[in-house]
């Protein structure tokens, strides 16, 4: 959702007309927020490819995954997963809010420029 009403933004932006330079200036401000704003928007979407969490187990089959479960304690193969994931997470929503910050600064830079042109 964020991706699309930042692209959207830009393309409704980038096809207004050009005001005098102090508000062409704000705007162009608010075009490369919101550039930087899709830079961080594709990083939290973007997959990690790592091996840990239940990538772990991509490329074994059952048996392995049984034999692995079978060797070690149950709650501590959950607490590692657990934990696994909730880092994933939290990097994802660490660059979700950092891009509706930066998505916040672009619009205002916008209007701002928007109300000087």
């Amino acid at each position: 959702m964020l991706l699309t009403l930042t692209a959207g933004g830009m393309a409704v932006v980038a096809t207004t007309d050009r005001h005098d330079l102090p508000a062409g200036l704000l705007v162009d401000a608010g075009m490369v927020t919101m550039g930087l704003t899709l830079l961080v928007l594709l990083w939290a979407v973007r997959p990690r490819l790592g091996t840990s969490g239940f990538l772990h187990h991509a490329r074994g089959t059952a048996d392995g995954v049984r034999a692995e479960l079978a060797g070690c304690d149950v709650r501590t193969w959950r607490s590692r997963e657990l934990t696994s994931l909730s880092r994933i997470a939290r990097r994802k929503y660490e660059l979700l809010r950092s891009a509706v910050d930066l998505l916040s600064v672009a619009v205002v830079l916008v209007l701002a420029g928007t109300g000087l042109g």
